[in-house]
C-alpha cells in the first residue's frame, strides 16, 4: 500500500474519535475514547515522523525540509495538549471539553495541511515503489512505538 493512502485512512480514524469525544458528554465513555485515540495517534505520529518527515527533511530543498520540520513541531504541540488532557481526572468538566475541542481543531488543521502540502511534496520526491517501502517501514515502526 502507498504510505499516503495509509496515512489518510488513519487520519480519518483519528478525526472520528475526536468527533466522538467532542459530542459525547459521558466522562466514562470519553475516558475510553481518549485512551483509544491516544494510542492510535501516538503510534501513528511516532512512525510518521521517522518514515515520512525524516525522509522529507533529507530529500533536499527548502520546501521538503520546512514541511518535515513543521510536522514535527505540530506533533509536539498536540503531544503537550494530549498529555494535559490525559492527566485530567474529570473528563466531563468544562475545561476538559474545551481542551478536547481545541485539540480537535489543531489536529484537523494539521491533517488538512499534511494531506495537501506534505502529500504533494512526497509524491513529487518519492515514486510509488518508494512510498510502498515507506508504508512497510511505517508499519514496523508503529509496532515499536510505546504509548
Amino acid at each position: 500500500m502507498d504510505i499516503l493512502e495509509k496515512l489518510r485512512e488513519e487520519h480519518d480514524q483519528v478525526k472520528q474519535l475526536l468527533e466522538q469525544m467532542v459530542e459525547d458528554d459521558d466522562p466514562t465513555r470519553r475516558k475510553t475514547l481518549f485512551k483509544e485515540f491516544r494510542t492510535a495517534l501516538v503510534k501513528h505520529a511516532g512512525a510518521e515522523e521517522k518514515a515520512v518527515y525524516d525522509r522529507l527533511i533529507r530529500a533536499g530543498g527548502e520546501e521538503p525540509e520546512m514541511l518535515g520540520t513543521e510536522g514535527y513541531i505540530e506533533h509536539g504541540v498536540a503531544d503537550d495538549l494530549i498529555a494535559r488532557l490525559g492527566r485530567a481526572r474529570n473528563k466531563g468538566d468544562v475545561k476538559w471539553s474545551a481542551g478536547i475541542k481545541v485539540l480537535k481543531e489543531i489536529i484537523e488543521h494539521h491533517i488538512e495541511e499534511e494531506e495537501s502540502d506534505i502529500f504533494k511534496t512526497a509524491r513529487r520526491n518519492f515514486k510509488a515503489p518508494e512510498r510502498e517501502r515507506m508504508d512497510e517501514e511505517f508499519e514496523k515502526l508503529k509496532a515499536k512505538v510505546r504509548v
